[in-house]
């Protein structure tokens, strides 16, 4: 009976990852029929520069369940965990996309050539999801998990599908490619709501200002690297200035109103690298 339960546990672990292939391969075929092959073509980039932060995201992910697993064990007060665990991770989050956000403009044609410029269309917005839904789903749909809650992780990509798709179909032929990354805002929406409903039923938590600010100082400081990157041009200045000015914006913009979670995330940050450092140097 106990195995019974695991292998349930399991089952609707991994049916996630499958309805989240599910949802991408729609994602292509609907790009393919209302855009070209040619528009799909351009996607298949961004969905390759989408991949640098989402790889060194996934660690996160593969943390967050185990570690909450711990906390809950222990009876520690998970609701001030997440509530820390989620300004964390939008500061980490937003370090990573906010750059590339401003600057894939420039740097797709630098680096592929000029007739794959437009796929940095499918970027920005990408990335905007990104700063909501990752600090969201690392902290909440770990704790579901650490629970035994397998089933809202579950409906909530399944919920996800059907918004994704109708976005995207009503909007690509109106917007182009921009409307695959709303598609993916809309989606992000979607499943985060759902895991707040969901966790809130056992712990207690806020949100505010924790998400809030980094994703607002997120879009400013992208929106001011994006414009230079139009000032200056899609040349290699114009990426790596553009990246700089929008890093810069963005963590004078932590340093002075999300201090405390910059200096908190610097000093994770700056253990971890130590920790993985420490081995290989006795090694």
């Amino acid at each position: 009976a106990r195995l019974r339960g695991l292998l349930s546990f399991g089952l609707r672990v991994q049916a996630v990852g499958f309805l989240q292939i599910l949802r991408d391969q729609g994602v292509n075929i609907l790009v393919a029929a209302f855009g070209g092959v040619a528009v799909l073509g351009l996607w298949g980039v961004a969905w390759r520069v989408l991949q640098l932060p989402v790889s060194l995201l996934a660690a996160l992910w593969r943390v967050s369940m185990p570690g909450m697993a711990r906390l809950v064990a222990a009876e520690e007060d998970v609701g001030a965990t997440v509530e820390r665990v989620i300004p964390l991770v939008a500061v980490g989050t937003s370090v990573l996309v906010v750059p590339l956000a401003a600057s894939c403009a420039a740097w797709i044609p630098v680096l592929l050539g000029a007739r794959w410029a437009h796929a940095a269309a499918a970027v920005p917005l990408a990335c905007l999801a990104m700063c909501f839904a990752v600090p969201l789903s690392v902290s909440l749909s770990g704790y579901l998990w650490a629970i035994g809650n397998a089933s809202t992780p579950l409906r909530a990509t399944a919920a996800g599908i059907p918004v994704t798709l109708a976005l995207l179909a009503g909007l690509l032929p109106l917007i182009g490619l921009t409307a695959v990354s709303v598609a993916y805002v809309g989606n992000a929406a979607v499943e985060g709501v759902l895991f707040v409903v969901a966790a809130r039923r056992t712990i207690s938590f806020r949100i505010g200002r924790r998400l809030g600010v980094p994703v607002v100082l997120a879009m400013l400081a992208g929106a001011g690297g994006w414009s230079v990157e139009r000032w200056i041009g899609p040349n290699l200045v114009g990426a790596l200035v553009s990246a700089a000015v929008a890093l810069t914006a963005l963590l004078a913009g932590l340093a002075a109103a999300h201090r405390v979670y910059l200096n908190d995330a610097v000093r994770l940050i700056g253990r971890g690298l130590r920790g993985a450092v420490a081995p290989a140097v006795s090694a």
